[in-house]
């Protein structure tokens, strides 16, 4: 990686000694800047590695330098898996040790260098996401109570989010505890809580992608160890018609009343974007899907938790579009669709009009009233249909192996009448479209008897794949005799809705857990395949 020692070079040659250094602790605001970045391809590990880091120089000198948007910026995050991968992976000095590695002398690891170099030359904290390594005896198992084969390499590889602060030194490691169909990763044996201070006042804590999901490590987080500011690296899958990306990052800010700062991998033709700052009930500072390749940094100032009475918040772009027979669509990108939606109970909502339905199921009840008008139908042209649902039950996700559970009640788009095999489903690019009902009013009102261990959210998304502004709806949980009623009003007409309602993480049968160490997985399948290499069988 001689070219990145150069490309150092030149960054610290022009580097200007008056950086501004941000944000001071009695500040009521701080800056951050949230990165959607397009990794780069190839076969090469190393080079496309080699890459990643110039092209993260790049985007920190455009954005980071004086005269630039981000000057004055606190803190900046990264997504995850855009820097090196499980071929390629590095050791990270324990964080306890405040090591700063921008120090050629120390042979440290070149991209943790690079890395601990770009936070001193902007004077920033930055999160990172890598594929880390560390040694793997039956002595260190023993030690660590795990009784989990180490790999035929004696290496166990974590995904990693790394914390540096102003002066390059890591300050907090987080080793991802709830991996998404990652076959080649291991997970440490006691769950790992991550937290750092700053010098501006505030404390973070950090987690990973899907482990958005699940309570441990993150609600726990924000319920035991106080936190009301998460970074969140992620390399999100899209999925309706609950979880696109922007929508549930907003949802659980919400719910949580917490500020969470996302930085998304890009890579729209897999439906992976999503990034944004979402300030709590203020709900997205500033947010974006693309639907196009790209690497652009978010930036927006954040208040402080405890301190947002009397600031004047700037929301940037996400706007609530007047209601239009033309769509207002986002194009290009792909999604997912959670198939227990083939499950729910559901009521197709009438043509105009008003209607009105309860619908039980299992442990919740959820009472529906939606008034709605249509637009006059063009000939040839398709348009979505909406039911109102409920459901309480399990999902599961990836290939199977890992299970969330989580409750509902909603009105979720429809591409006929006929069945629920259509819900959560969007038409194609191609497919001529139109908007054909508008809703002047929808009131949901959830009945949820088992109420422990779970979050309450507001869950929205439109055509654009954005979720609504937070002043176009209403959302209150309240206590009841009977556990919690939850209310869920829609307050501005809406024409480009694919989901609206009520969305319940249930934390108390949610598993993400490993059978095997994935490395051992990798270690038995190279065994195999250099068995069957030797035995010239392929």
């Amino acid at each position: 990686m001689g070219k990145l020692n150069l490309y150092l070079f030149f960054s610290i040659s022009i580097y200007f000694i008056n950086i501004a250094l941000g944000s001071k602790p009695e500040d009521p605001t701080y800056k951050v800047g949230v990165v959607e970045f397009n990794r780069a391809k190839g076969n090469d590990e190393n080079i496309t590695l080699e890459e990643n880091i110039v092209n993260v120089g790049n985007l920190l000198r455009n954005y980071l330098f004086p005269g630039t948007p981000g000057e004055d910026v606190d803190i900046v995050i990264f997504p995850e898996s855009v820097l090196n991968t499980y071929k390629n992976p590095v050791f990270v000095p324990n964080p306890d040790e405040k090591k700063i590695l921008c120090d050629k002398k120390e042979n440290n690891p070149e991209l943790l260098n690079t890395l601990s170099c770009w936070a001193i030359i902007f004077r920033k904290y930055i999160v990172f996401n890598l594929v880390e390594k560390t040694e793997c005896t039956v002595e260190s198992q023993n030690e660590l109570n795990d009784d989990r084969p180490c790999g035929q390499d004696g290496i166990n590889r974590y995904n990693t989010n790394i914390v540096f602060d102003r002066n390059g030194a890591i300050i907090a490691r987080y080793r991802k505890v709830n991996p998404y169909g990652e076959t080649l990763i291991n997970t440490t044996i006691t769950p790992d809580y991550s937290t750092f201070d700053t010098d501006f006042g505030v404390k973070f804590g950090t987690a990973i992608c899907f482990d958005l999901l699940f309570k441990t490590p993150i609600q726990e987080l924000v319920e035991k160890y106080g936190v009301t500011d998460i970074v969140f690296p992620t390399y999100w899958f899209s999925e309706l018609p609950f979880l696109t990306a922007n929508q549930i990052q907003q949802g659980w800010s919400y719910g949580n009343n917490v500020n969470f700062l996302a930085a998304g991998g890009n890579a729209p033709e897999t439906g992976t974007t999503g990034t944004g700052i979402f300030s709590g009930k203020s709900g997205a500072l500033v947010s974006k899907m693309y639907n196009y390749v790209s690497s652009e940094m978010l930036i927006s100032a954040v208040p402080k938790m405890g301190r947002k009475d009397g600031i004047k918040i700037n929301h940037q772009g996400n706007v609530l579009h007047a209601p239009n027979i033309i769509p207002n669509k986002l194009k290009g990108l792909k999604m997912k669709r959670d198939k227990s939606v083939d499950e729910f109970v559901s009521k197709l909502i009438e043509e105009e009009g008003n209607t009105t339905a309860e619908l039980c199921f299992e442990d919740i009840c959820c009472e529906f009233d939606v008034d709605v008008k249509t637009f006059r139908k063009q000939d040839g042209y398709e348009y979505y249909y909406y039911r109102m649902v409920a459901f309480s039950g399990t999902r599961t996700h990836g290939n199977g192996t890992k299970t969330t559970k989580y409750k509902t009640c909603a009105i979720i788009a429809c591409t006929d009448d006929k069945n629920l095999e259509s819900c959560g489903k969007i038409f194609s690019d191609e497919t001529k479209q139109q908007n054909y009902y508008s809703f002047n009013k929808i009131v949901i009102d959830g009945k949820f008897s088992d109420s422990k261990d779970v979050l309450f959210t507001p869950n929205s998304v439109e055509q654009s794949f954005r979720p609504l502004p937070y002043r176009a709806f209403n959302f209150t949980v309240e206590d009841n005799d009977d556990g919690k009623l939850v209310k869920m009003e829609l307050k501005a007409e809406s024409a480009d809705l694919l989901t609206f309602g009520i969305y319940v993480l249930d934390y108390k049968t949610s598993n993400a857990k490993q059978n095997l160490p994935s490395i051992f997985i990798f270690s038995v399948t190279i065994m195999i395949l250099c068995f069957l290499k030797d035995s010239e069988i392929v």
